[in-house]
């Protein structure tokens, strides 16, 4: 630092050899001092306040010349492609997502949806957005400018709360922690966790990705048994295609078909969500995803339908698809995926879904009583072993 000349001193209040600390206006900035060639002696003097007042006047006039671009959504709305940039709008922001997408933990698919759009609406489905911080820091490394004031969306509170998709979630038990509330997941307390071999319904843990499913009536729903064509070699058997690419539904039932025309089982069974424990995990170094403690896992006694039996009634079992009892011969049918109300999706190999010793479960029943909604009401398929 160059000395400060005699003036400086007679203007500075105080003065030391070593350091000085200089508020001015709520402004802390620590001062080190530095010696020229041969020079001896080191001094420092506190900055008085005028000259404070040039350097906030000069980064002012820095930040303006810097002032972010302002975009039109007529704009944005065009760049929904590779080709054009991937953009998206977020409260005031507009943000270039065009290289994230390939990341995206959701799928291309589903941030695609939001390509040109705003994608706070996106957020309020897919909640976990907002459980935490590094959605938003990802996003903000990604602006590009902002939306003009007379584009933005303004939702007035009883609107948001009209279309809340979460405003009918079940209410848990006070003494369940909750991980998230929008989505609801939930744990009991560790402490209470191996009083029961069989988990109370009301202490099992509740894990959701999205709103859970609202059943107006019963009577509407139904399980469909469909073949995907790019599962079934025999492409012609006589079907209407589906333009989702599947065939048309090979079963059909309703809630009460399952129940009276199939034969009742009962598998008991402990499941855990695959993020449990993962609040030990993050003490020793981060992770992304609900912060469980230990008690994500539960036990019960599951009523249903074997999965077996349901596809053992259009003709799929071992032995029609498993010609030779060969283990290694690859059946026309390998997988069987589900899909359920709320979109999430999962598969299992058919070798499991037939197998005698599997125990799938298509179940209707949690420890002796009717599914309730934050279980999986009306039917949840169990998967033992899996």
């Amino acid at each position: 630092m160059r000395r400060l000349s005699q003036a400086t001193l007679r203007r500075a209040r105080y003065v030391t050899p070593t350091l000085a600390r200089s508020t001015v206006a709520g402004l802390s900035l620590n001062f080190d001092t530095s010696s020229r060639s041969n020079e001896k002696t080191r001094w420092l003097g506190i900055v008085p306040a005028w000259a404070l007042m040039m350097v906030a006047l000069a980064n002012r006039e820095e930040k303006s010349e810097c002032e972010e671009i302002v975009y039109r959504r007529s704009e944005v709305e065009k760049h929904k492609s590779k080709e054009s940039g991937i953009w998206v709008t977020f409260k005031d922001g507009v943000y270039d997502i065009t290289k994230f997408i390939a990341n995206h933990p959701g799928g291309v698919d589903k941030i695609m949806l939001a390509a040109g759009q705003d994608i706070e609406g996106f957020w309020n489905v897919y909640r976990q957005h907002y459980n935490s911080p590094l959605p938003q820091e990802l996003l903000a490394e990604m602006r590009i400018g902002q939306l003009h004031p007379d584009d933005r969306v303004v939702v007035n509170a009883s609107d948001a709360d009209e279309s809340n998709p979460y405003r009918k979630d079940p209410v848990l038990s006070p003494v369940m922690r909750y991980i998230s509330r929008q989505p609801i997941n939930a744990e009991a307390p560790r402490f209470l966790l191996t009083d029961s071999w069989v988990t109370p319904t009301e202490l099992w843990f509740v894990r959701n990705h999205h709103p859970v499913p609202q059943i107006e009536d019963i009577n509407d729903f139904r399980v469909d048994l469909v073949f995907a064509a790019d599962l079934n070699n025999e492409r012609d058997r006589g079907q209407e295609k589906a333009t989702d690419g599947s065939s048309s539904p090979l079963l059909s039932l309703t809630l009460q078909d399952l129940k009276t025309k199939f034969p009742k089982t009962i598998v008991t069974t402990s499941i855990q969500c695959g993020g449990n424990r993962r609040q030990e995990m993050t003490q020793v170094e981060r992770t992304n995803g609900a912060n469980w403690d230990v008690a994500a896992i539960s036990t019960a006694r599951f009523g249903g339908v074997r999965l077996r039996d349901v596809l053992a009634s259009v003709g799929i079992t071992e032995e029609s698809l498993f010609h030779d009892g060969r283990a290694d011969q690859q059946p026309v049918i390998q997988h069987v995926h589900f899909v359920g109300l709320d979109a999430m999706e999962a598969s299992i190999p058919v070798k499991k879904a037939l197998s005698r010793f599997g125990d799938v479960l298509l179940a209707y029943e949690m420890n002796d009583e009717e599914l309730t909604p934050k279980h999986g009401y009306p039917l949840r398929a169990v998967i033992p072993g899996e």
